[in-house]
């Protein structure tokens, strides 16, 4: 398991939950967001190291505008949003 600190975003609010344990092993580590998020503002920041992506259009568009130099993009793609 990562020991880096990451921030989470999920778009589906009232459905999604995290497995058991999970929030014991990310402990301060990490935090999730349900529902929308200033994904623009979020990749201008100097912490974010890596972008994961589901690929959708509006996404790779925020990436591109909102992408400070250094900043990596994965894709993520997820069966379920396709």
């Amino acid at each position: 398991m990562s020991a880096r600190q990451f921030l989470g975003v999920s778009i589906v609010l009232n459905t999604w939950a995290p497995p058991d344990g999970w929030m014991d092993r990310v402990g301060e580590r990490g935090m999730v967001v349900k529902g929308r998020a200033p994904q623009t503002r979020i990749l201008e920041h100097q912490a974010v190291g890596v972008f994961v992506t589901h690929c959708g259009w509006n996404s790779v568009l925020e990436t591109v505008r909102g992408r400070r130099a250094g900043a990596d993009v994965a894709d993520g793609i997820l069966a379920i949003h396709h």
